[in-house]
Order: C-alpha cells, then sequence, then structure tokens
C-alpha cells in the first residue's frame, strides 16, 4: 500500500508541538508495517535549518519526506510548488489513500 501524508508541518519542526511528533510516529509505524509513505510537506518551521533540502525526497526512518518553501507567516502557509505536486499526484498517479492534516 502507498500513503501520501500532507501536512502544514512536519519533523522536526518541534516548535509546533505534539502533532509533529505523533504523526512521525505513525508514519514510522506504518513503514515498519511494509507501507510506503511519503509526507508532502512545508519547511513551516525549519527556516533556520538550513540542511533541510527543498523539492528533493529526504528519507527519516524509512519515511519519505518532501519539503517545499511556503509564503506568508509561520501560522498561516500556502506553498505553490506543493499545490502543483498534489495536482500531479492526484492527476498522474494512483495512489490507496492520501491523507490531508
Amino acid at each position: 500500500m502507498k500513503i501520501l501524508h500532507v501536512v502544514s508541518s512536519y519533523w522536526p519542526a518541534f516548535g509546533f508541538g505534539g502533532p509533529i511528533s505523533s504523526v512521525h510516529q505513525l508514519n514510522k509505524f506504518l513503514v515498519r508495517k511494509g507501507v510506503e509513505v511519503k509526507v508532502y510537506t512545508t519547511n513551516a518551521g525549519l527556516k533556520e535549518k538550513i540542511d533541510i533540502p527543498l523539492k528533493k525526497e529526504t528519507e527519516v526512518s524509512g519515511v519519505k519526506i518532501f519539503y517545499f518553501p511556503y509564503y506568508g507567516y509561520i501560522h498561516w502557509t500556502f506553498s505553490p510548488s506543493l499545490f502543483f505536486a498534489l495536482f500531479l499526484i492526484l492527476f498522474l498517479i494512483k495512489l490507496k489513500l492520501i491523507s490531508l492534516a
């Protein structure tokens, strides 16, 4: 099974509290169960982390993560590149489950 998890911020953006950790733990568990998990997210909360690659796949604990740049401020984000990537996914690639959180 393939799952695309779409969230506005993700690991290691710890400034946003518990959901960041719980979603990452869920994804790690799914990977251990043999599920292919990808995360599309913004770099909200990660501006000071210059080693996070944008618009390129990175892997943390078996979870494939794509960080996209965003516009706006920390609690309201919009990412045109994330929007376009989702458009391509929805119309060109078949997935079993897409989770929007």
